[in-house]
């Protein structure tokens, strides 16, 4: 390295050795030092520790300028440069780059001196990069401890050795009632301790203050007088080996203090239903090696803890389960951690059961691999008992049907002319419903429900029933009564659906012109509405006592003549579709 010439042959005596003093002390240095140009910003001369630091060889180095290295703009470090020149010297904050781009952080000591009648500033330079990185994480962590200790569920005082409180959360107000300023520097034994638990709470706290950390549970009181119950610890704040204050963190249990009450009242009644609700609670990685199992679960698997620890859940599962789970446990992401499956399973004692699981992706490490958490249940008996209902419910509905088809032909057997007729509205009635868009369930409704309803014909005479000529005006008003007569009938039966009010309005038209009660729009179901259009097709294409058959086209016209009148717009145009583009057909 090329050195600095301090001293000239012309230098005598103690200047000399001066010089050769500044020398030294520049080039052997083991901070970073360099001297600098304060006009020009050139570097004049660096030290090896600089040279190092900086990564430049050393003529590549004093071919630079100090703005080169420095990474704020030319002009703001030439006013720190005139402001070290100005003042002699200076200290300052920058961001240096070396040569490999990386940028550091330094403090930078700066003195102005003569040499050879120029001046320059000698900057001693420092890296401080890790005492930055130190004070910003000392920051964070500050600034996350005190949001951690304002914003906290939990009540959390802050108090002095002698047991004044210096500090309380937003919490304790929520709690205790008092607001952080009403509880600032005074005791808090003498603000929620009960006259009752004084003692044991002033106990408790010449405990902390000797340096002991303690847990504690008992009745408090708030501000208004009411009485809680709380469950917390206090321990003390040491610094630098002294004991400095004490925090204390209360849990309000009163809620689950009453429940608990509760529990114990009836505890005899509910014991044994208490004690036999299953929920087993286990952790494993992605190859479903355990790393917790709780008591439930234990029971289940029939092996301790200590037994379970390393072993997969994946034993526990026959193929088809070991699948299953495994898509879900694929699917699990931090934008949807949870997924409750219900999988069959293998007991330790080899009995085959149900379980719902809930399996929640607890974290992924930064280097691969996953952590689940997992509750599960079992439902072995409720799926016998839905596997029961789903029976019953089939067995019910069969016989229902077969009732429905009973009744149909006691109609038929009583009006011998309108035989079918109820088979075949039932058909077109749910074909609509289905070209309509309605659910399974709402087409099979509208189905039975056409298939007896014209049941109430059962208390009209046949006679009149099966009378060729045209009907007085007493015998249509006792045709009519077949409506109402039906409604009476169906009504002694109990369905979640209303069949009697069905078969009660088919008759009804949109206009209010229809009997037996002149409803009008909305009041008219939607299942009486298909089957008053069905009506309406079989009855003109098929054949009466009173007229032949009209045909089809007659019933298809007359039903688009009364479209929006007297029958829903949207029932009538989805039978229409029905015959004329998808060639739907009457039962002849």
């Amino acid at each position: 390295m090329t050195r600095f010439p301090f001293s000239t042959v012309e230098e005598k005596g103690r200047e000399k050795e001066l010089m050769l003093l500044f020398s030294n002390l520049f080039y052997e240095n083991g901070s970073l030092m360099l001297l600098i140009d304060p006009e020009t910003g050139a570097i004049i001369e660096a030290n090896e520790a600089a040279v190092n630091f900086y990564g430049y060889p050393p003529e590549e180095l004093l071919k630079k300028r100090i703005f080169d290295l420095n990474t704020l703009p030319k002009e703001e470090v030439l006013k720190r440069m005139e402001e070290a020149a100005a003042k002699h010297r200076g200290n300052f904050r920058f961001c240096h780059r070396k040569k490999s781009g990386a940028v550091c952080e330094v403090e930078v000591f700066s003195t102005l001196l003569n040499w050879n009648e120029q001046r320059v500033l000698c900057s001693i330079i420092h890296d401080i990069s890790d005492i930055r990185r130190t004070e910003t994480n000392l920051e964070v962590k500050s600034a996350f401890l005190a949001q951690l200790f304002s914003h906290a569920p939990l009540a959390i005082h802050h108090s002095s050795l002698d047991g004044r409180i210096i500090s309380a959360n937003r919490a304790s107000k929520d709690i205790f009632g008092y607001s952080p300023e009403e509880m600032r520097g005074r005791f808090i034994d003498d603000l929620i301790a009960l006259p009752e638990t004084l003692e044991d709470a002033l106990s408790n706290t010449n405990r902390v203050v000797a340096g002991e950390t303690i847990f504690f549970e008992g009745a408090r009181r708030r501000k208004n007088g009411d009485h809680i119950h709380v469950k917390g610890t206090a321990f003390p704040i040491i610094l630098k080996g002294k004991r400095v204050g004490c925090y204390s963190i209360y849990m309000d249990q009163t809620q689950m203090k009453q429940a608990e009450n509760r529990l114990r009242v009836s505890e005899e009644r509910y014991r044994c239903l208490v004690e036999d609700i299953p929920a087993m609670v286990c952790s494993f990685d992605e190859e479903g090696r355990f790393s917790f199992v709780n008591r439930e679960f234990c029971a289940f698997a029939s092996h301790s803890p200590e037994e379970l620890m390393g072993i997969s859940c994946f034993e526990f599962l026959s193929e088809i389960s070991l699948e299953s789970l495994r898509a879900h446990l694929k699917a699990l992401s931090p934008s949807r951690p949870a997924a409750t499956a219900e999988i069959p399973v293998v007991g330790g004692d080899g009995s085959n059961r149900w379980h719902r699981w809930t399996i929640r992706l607890f974290t992924e490490h930064p280097g691969g691999g996953k952590e689940f958490h997992a509750v599960g249940q079992d439902i072995t008996e409720s799926k016998l008992v839905q596997t029961t209902l789903a029976e019953n419910l089939t067995r019910m509905e069969r016989i229902f049907s077969e009732t429905i088809d009973v009744l149909a032909s006691a109609t038929e057997a009583k009006d011998p002319y309108t035989s079918g007729h109820q088979r075949q509205v039932a058909r077109l009635a749910k074909a609509i419903a289905a070209e309509m868009g309605y659910s399974p369930s709402f087409v099979k409704g509208v189905e039975q429900a056409s298939l007896v309803h014209d049941i109430g014909k059962i208390e009209v005479p046949g006679e009149i029933l099966s009378k060729p000529g045209k009907l007085s005006p007493l015998e249509f008003e006792l045709i009519k009564g077949h409506s109402r007569a039906g409604a009476v009938i169906l009504s002694k039966i109990h369905l979640p659906w209303p069949l009697h009010d069905i078969v009660g309005q088919h008759h009804e038209r949109m206009d209010g012109t229809g009997y037996p009660d002149g409803l009008t729009g909305d009041q008219i179901l939607p299942e009486a509405r298909i089957i008053a259009v069905a009506d309406i097709v079989d009855a003109m294409a098929s054949y009466r006592p009173y007229r032949p058959a009209l045909g089809l086209e007659a019933g298809l016209t007359e039903i688009e003549r009364l479209r929006g009148t007297g029958l829903d717009e949207d029932v009538v145009d989805a039978c229409l579709r029905l015959f004329r583009e998808e060639r739907f057909s009457l039962i002849s």
